[in-house]
């Protein structure tokens, strides 16, 4: 969820970064940013069926992030 910037520059990120193959918010306001206490990126909330949220600040590697998800998709 990038917001740092103006969202040209967020979306010059994203692409030069290859990280476009999922969906960005754009929190201009920060307001997600203050619902989920996140103080920096990269950050992470996987949000499960039920509601209920785990954080995880700093980088995932794929193959952490892909255990992640398919623990999401089950429950």
């Amino acid at each position: 969820m990038p917001s740092r910037g103006r969202l040209k520059e967020v979306q010059e990120f994203i692409s030069a970064n290859s990280v476009d193959g999922f969906p960005h918010v754009f929190d201009e306001n920060l307001e997600i940013w203050r619902n989920y206490k996140i103080p920096s990126q990269p950050a992470w909330v996987f949000v499960d069926r039920e509601g209920n949220k785990e954080r995880v600040l700093g980088g995932l590697n794929i193959g952490n992030l892909r255990s992640r998800i398919i623990l999401l998709t089950k429950s």
